[in-house]
């Protein structure tokens, strides 16, 4: 009885390999879970990156078209202006001949169809 109850000193080979094992798929699970919570926050910074790319987008391009657009109208409305002084007659509802650069009356649906 004294033999049982007796201390080892050593592990039995199994008993060390189990041991390993078990240490190096802890380490591994570890290591898994650090790799996933980095991953995620790049993650988190790639759709922030995303939203700060896509409000600078907003600010730059979107808005300078509109500005470029508000121009545009602003040119329009001038030569317009300036078109109907010379020529002593407005150009609301009317077409300019492409080809003949003729000022014609826009053509009423009834008219089109005669």
């Amino acid at each position: 009885m004294a033999k049982k109850d007796a201390i080892r000193t050593n592990l039995r080979p199994e008993e060390y390999w189990e041991w390993r094992t078990t240490i190096t798929e802890m380490e591994v699970a570890k290591q898994k879970l650090i790799n996933s919570q980095i991953l995620f926050k790049l993650m988190q910074k790639d759709t922030e990156l995303l939203v700060a790319r896509s409000q600078l987008f907003n600010c730059n391009q979107v808005k300078l078209h509109e500005e470029l657009l508000e121009k545009s109208k602003a040119e329009y409305t001038r030569v317009k202006q300036l078109l109907e002084n010379n020529l002593n007659q407005t150009l609301s509802g009317k077409v300019i001949d492409d080809v003949t650069f003729e000022i014609k009356e826009v053509p009423s649906d009834n008219q089109q169809l005669t």
